[in-house]
């Protein structure tokens, strides 16, 4: 999903800069090519929106599994720990 947020921002940042070099360069009619800017701005101003609601998404997701991951050491070597106190009382009995 980033991936493709990133290519459409980056499509879209193609797009005004073509759009920009033809009112440069006097190729079709400057209002309608200022409006077709204007649009293309919008939808770069909400895709750079999204784009970063799902990167800070995607570092909380990150930050959770690291966070579970720890958790999970932790129960493992409790686990071992009672194993290994378990094996240690009855091998002596």
């Amino acid at each position: 999903m980033i991936s493709n947020l990133e290519n459409r921002q980056s499509e879209l940042s193609v797009q005004i800069a073509q759009l920009e070099a033809d009112i440069k360069n006097g190729a079709g009619d400057v209002s309608e090519l200022h409006c077709c800017i204007a649009d293309l701005e919008s939808d770069l101003a909400f895709t750079g929106k999204q784009l970063a609601d799902k990167r800070l998404k995607l570092k909380t997701a990150d930050r959770l599994l690291a966070e579970l991951q720890d958790e999970l050491h932790t129960v493992k070597e409790k686990r071992d720990n009672a194993q290994n106190d378990y094996h240690e009382l009855t091998s002596k009995h």
